[in-house]
């Protein structure tokens, strides 16, 4: 996931010239945004079924790392989604920066 948000993505809405923590910080915000909203995705693109079973695997409290993989392994297509949200994402974020 930390290739959709990288210091190239930084440059295309102008912030390449903040101080390097503060970009650092941004790049964090960024991707958790966007991670979130692919999880988001991923799931609303599980069947009930998966869904259900999703829910009980969520009740061991597995780290973020696992939940995508049971996501990958489970929405048949994955990489598209990852894919069309990162580009979505990424206008989207040109577009905010463009009109403050």
């Amino acid at each position: 996931m930390y290739q959709y948000i990288t210091e190239e993505f930084l440059k295309e809405l102008g912030l390449d010239k903040l101080p390097e923590e503060e970009k650092q910080r941004i790049m964090l915000q960024l991707m958790d945004v966007f991670t979130k909203r692919v999880m988001l995705k991923l799931i609303k693109n599980l069947d009930d079924n998966k869904l259900t079973e999703f829910d009980k695997f969520l009740e061991t409290d597995p780290d973020p790392v696992s939940i995508f993989s049971y996501l990958a392994d489970n929405v048949s297509n994955f990489d598209s989604i990852i894919e069309e949200e990162a580009k979505a994402f990424r206008q989207e974020a040109i577009d905010f920066i463009k009109s403050s």
